[in-house]
């Protein structure tokens, strides 16, 4: 096989569309970070997010934390080890981006809150969850989830959900829409539960629970939802939710582990838990 046929078929099923073919070529030989890789799609498909691509391809590169650099060709075998195989048959520009911010989640993050993940993910034919193989990790979970669940009719069956008052409370003093952590959520639950965690929470309220992960306030509760079987657990309460939300943020898990908090409060305490 030469090089030309070995780049049209990379690990055996995937081919690369003509867009793909024209970035190996623009950084061959070149380290390069996720961002300038999707600023660089951006520049060949202005179109791209409802057109958002138009102004982002402009922007200069954003100093991410982990704004790490590889070769192009090690970022699209990353990329290409995501997808479902069967599923995907080419590499196309939207599922470059795609990829790369399940990836590289500070990129991810960005690009959620200025909803171009959710566009993106839209702007394909195919549900983007159903071209995943394996059950993505707490961050591509809680990405995933905050782009599948923002539609607005889905937004609207928020309301329909069993909650408890102090969830309905948190959802009302922050708002549906708001773009927070995990951690924020939990101070908030906290604060209004003082007698969390065997009176613990009274220590925590005074914390910073700041981890990277942001999602809308709604997306967080919907997909946590998503993630308990509602046969088993009809309601969601505030333990619970603290407890899903240690589950698709790492970070938050380690900070509530490292004072004990989370100490006899494991999940499956609260019913057979079935991620969805």
């Amino acid at each position: 096989m030469d090089k030309q046929q070995e780049s049209e078929l990379l690990d055996g099923h995937i081919r690369l569309s003509p867009s793909i073919k024209t970035l190996e070529s623009k950084f061959k030989d070149t380290t390069v970070s996720a961002w300038k890789i999707v600023l660089a799609v951006f520049e060949l498909h202005p179109e791209y997010a409802s057109g958002k691509a138009t102004n982002m391809a402009e922007m200069i590169e954003v100093d991410f934390d982990t704004n790490r650099r590889m070769p192009f060709s090690s970022w699209l075998q990353k990329v290409i080890s995501i997808y479902d195989h069967k599923k995907v048959s080419i590499l196309n520009g939207r599922l470059l981006i795609l990829g790369l911010g399940l990836l590289e989640q500070d990129l991810g993050n960005y690009l959620n809150e200025v909803d171009v993940i959710r566009d993106l993910a839209g702007e394909i034919e195919e549900s983007l969850i159903d071209l995943l193989p394996k059950r993505p990790g707490p961050w591509a979970k809680a990405l995933l989830w905050s782009v599948l669940t923002r539609k607005e009719e889905e937004v609207k069956g928020l309301e329909k959900l069993s909650l408890s008052l102090s969830i309905r409370t948190v959802i009302d003093k922050l708002g549906k829409d708001l773009s927070t952590s995990p951690g924020e959520i939990v101070k908030e639950l906290l604060e209004l539960n003082p007698e969390y965690g065997n009176g613990k929470a009274k220590q925590f309220i005074k914390w910073e629970l700041i981890t990277r992960e942001s999602a809308r306030v709604g997306d967080w509760i919907l997909g946590l939802r998503k993630l308990f079987d509602s046969d088993k657990i009809p309601q969601l309460h505030g333990r619970l939710v603290i407890i899903g939300l240690t589950m698709l943020s790492p970070e938050l898990k380690h900070l509530l582990l490292a004072e004990g908090f989370l100490n006899g409060s494991r999940p499956d305490s609260c019913g057979k838990l079935e991620m969805a």
